[in-house]
């Protein structure tokens, strides 16, 4: 049997051998939807990305943590990157769940990182993050999903195997092998010209403006068959890849209206030329006229109107108790029964346990 272990590092992170999650806790799970507020890079759903190996790594670069900032995490995340992030069927994302984040401090962060070509989704008071079960003080948190859509991996970097055959090597870094070696990948090759490995690398990553201007470049010296036929191989899994997002909006729609919604704009923004784009626009109205829908929305503008400008002045308990607590006890009772506020109200926990440790 492998036994692991929590390097002392993590601590740094806002986790400790004493109050830290077993790694596995979630494994076998379905990995939650995201729930973005803005992107960074192309959008991506985890849905159409069944069959690839995906890196969630979620981050709070925020300079008032009283926990310190993830600079180490995502050091080594990027380490990561260099490692596996090239690889066919593998797929990296970052999400900022920054509860005091905005589209401009999300892309300055991630700049300042060097979190990139992948793209970084916001994550406006942790919605996202609240759903994997990301500690509210933690920096840094890493979730691997596997090629079925299921999480493999859940915790902080630094868990390795104490015995058997991977002694020594970090759990992550498995269980990362362990979904390459099990699932092809959305690509659906084993093999890819040399000269267009970078573009197959965006293809995973989602990022088809990146990758097509790398088709185009490479093809313009390079007309050799294979890589001719690899090219069209790539825009022909776009074209099938974008028609398969449209019909799942269209299907959840009647399901789940919210999330419908989000996709549409997700499209959008993903597909800026795609000939779909009136009927996806067309369809994201007819939804935001839902009250459902419209509540929701509504719910996470008046949090960053609300609540935002004033979380981000608080340094010290009694002003939570007096600027925050009377605020989010009005926010829970105008949008009460919408799926934002358990979010909003965890971000604020996480602001009032930060303030009381310090």
């Amino acid at each position: 049997m492998k036994v692991y272990l929590l390097l002392p590092f993590i601590v740094s992170l806002g986790l400790c051998a004493g109050q830290s999650e077993p790694w596995d806790k979630d494994v076998g799970k379905p990995a939650p939807d995201l729930i973005p507020s803005a992107w960074l890079g192309t959008p991506v759903e985890l849905d159409h990305l069944r069959g690839n190996t995906i890196i969630l790594a979620f981050w709070n670069a925020d300079s008032n943590s009283s926990y310190g900032g993830p600079t180490d995490a995502l050091a080594s995340l990027l380490k990561d990157y260099e490692k596996f992030g090239k690889m066919l069927g593998v797929t990296f994302i970052g999400v900022c769940f920054s509860p005091v984040g905005n589209a401009k401090s999300m892309a300055d962060q991630a700049k300042r990182y060097k979190l990139e070509p992948f793209a970084n989704m916001l994550d406006t008071c942790g919605a996202t993050a609240t759903l994997y079960n990301v500690p509210r003080t933690s920096t840094f948190r890493l979730v691997v999903v596997d090629g079925e859509g299921k999480i493999a991996y859940n915790a902080g970097k630094g868990w390795h195997w104490t015995s058997g055959e991977d002694a020594g090597r970090y759990i992550h870094h498995t269980q990362l092998e362990k979904s390459m070696k099990k699932y092809k990948g959305i690509l659906g090759v084993d093999d890819v010209p040399t000269p267009m490995l970078k573009a197959a690398h965006y293809f995973d990553l989602q990022q088809f403006s990146l990758m097509e201007a790398e088709i185009v470049r490479v093809t313009a010296t390079d007309k050799t068959g294979p890589v001719a036929a690899f090219a069209a191989h790539l825009r022909k899994k776009f074209d099938l890849h974008r028609q398969s997002r449209l019909t799942q909006i269209a299907d959840l729609s009647r399901t789940k209206p919210v999330q419908a919604y989000r996709d549409a704009m997700s499209f959008l923004q993903a597909f800026p030329k795609a000939e779909e784009r009136s009927t996806v626009t067309e369809m994201g109205q007819k939804l935001l006229a839902e009250p459902a829908v419209k509540k929701e929305l509504d719910a996470e503008a008046a949090f960053q109107r609300m609540l935002v400008p004033e979380m981000r002045k608080i340094t010290t308990t009694k002003q939570y108790e007096t600027r925050i607590a009377p605020l989010l006890a009005g926010y829970q009772k105008q949008f009460a029964g919408t799926e934002f506020v358990e979010a909003a109200v965890n971000a604020c926990e996480g602001l009032q346990e930060g303030v009381n440790n310090r």
